[in-house]
């Protein structure tokens, strides 16, 4: 009876052991006994575990990521590295050094951007995060008992700085536009950045990556502008905008006989590439106009009276009447059957 009481408490100690990783077992556990699973693990537990997932100064991130799901308490410091955009960064390299500047741990963002940094005790830190074409970053870390997450964003170097300007009528100078808007788009299509023109029209975009962007700008009164600028790895790129209004095309419709004004007359304006610009019909005084027409050469036509198209039936035995209006809408012809004449 003795013999079976004794087994059975070994099976039972086995039991409450069976939360501990190995490496717990080399250490002692406070704050609690061996069966309660919330115990503090000391530093030489943690560094046997540390160890058993990286060189040293170096973490590898497939084993780090599953120690994560242990039991094991361990200190980390995790997060993401992101560019700007908010775009996750790859392959961003992560250094934490302690306070007498030695090489503490060190990886590379994974595809995600995602990284994470284990640590044998807690205290105070230097996390340094570099990449390619990017302005470094650093920043303090403080671990006490509990892991840290501490996401990254890493800026460009370049810059790009330029002015709107628009022709005064006046004068025929190029002046600074103020209050227009400036937008930034970068080669996928997402927006970087937008800004308002300053007083003396001066707009500027800071810490830009490297790579092809379209730039524009817009304001009351003028047309839309775009331009495609290559921003280098560095530096600051100078793009002035200059704004213009759409040219205006008037004038008067009239009658080659007598010189006067030909009313409902159909205008055509056709580009030098034979395209249709604008068409319109002619008001009570013969006039016309086309508004916001780009710099070019274009042939204007005029007709009397546009063209007008109706549907007349006509029946045998009978003459039918079809009235036509022009410059009245399409429409079907009044029909009046009368006797054909006998021959």
């Amino acid at each position: 009876m003795a013999g079976e009481q004794q087994e059975d408490n070994q099976v039972e100690a086995t039991a409450d052991q069976h939360w501990n990783d190995r490496a717990d077992h080399q250490s002692r556990v406070h704050h609690g006994h061996a069966g309660s699973g919330n115990g503090v693990v000391e530093p030489n537990a943690r560094r046997a575990a540390v160890e058993s997932i990286r060189a040293p100064g170096e973490v590898d991130q497939a084993s780090a990521g599953a120690l994560t799901g242990t039991d094991l308490k361990l200190l980390t410091v995790s997060g993401t590295v992101r560019q700007s955009g908010s775009r996750p960064l790859v392959g961003a390299r992560l250094t934490l050094t302690d306070q007498a500047g030695s090489q503490v741990a060190r990886t590379v963002s994974g595809e995600d951007g995602d990284y994470l940094l284990p640590l044998e005790s807690g205290g105070s830190y230097l996390l340094i995060v570099a990449a390619t074409h990017l302005s470094p970053a650093a920043s303090l870390v403080t671990l006490t008992d509990h892991p840290v997450r501490r996401d990254v964003t890493l800026s460009g170097r370049s810059t790009i700085t330029g002015r709107v300007l628009a022709t005064d009528t006046e004068t025929g100078t190029a002046i600074g536009r103020s209050d227009a808007l400036v937008t930034l788009t970068d080669a996928t299509g997402q927006v970087v950045g937008s800004t308002r023109s300053r007083h003396d029209g001066g707009y500027s975009f800071e810490q830009l990556t490297a790579g092809c962007y379209v730039l524009t700008a817009q304001s009351g009164q003028h047309r839309p502008l775009a331009r495609s600028i290559e921003v280098p790895e560095s530096g600051a790129l100078a793009c002035d905008l200059v704004l213009t209004g759409g040219g205006r095309l008037a004038g008067t419709v009239l009658a080659a006989s007598d010189g006067r004004p030909v009313r409902e007359a159909r205008v055509t304006l056709v580009d030098s590439d034979g395209q249709v610009v604008a068409g319109t019909t002619t008001g009570d005084e013969g006039g016309y106009l086309f508004a916001d027409l780009g710099a070019d050469r274009y042939i204007l036509t005029a007709a009397g009276y546009a063209p007008v198209a109706v549907e007349v039936a006509v029946e045998e035995d009978a003459v039918s009447t079809a009235p036509v209006r022009l410059g009245a809408a399409a429409g079907v012809a009044d029909r009046g059957g009368v006797p054909a004449e006998v021959r």
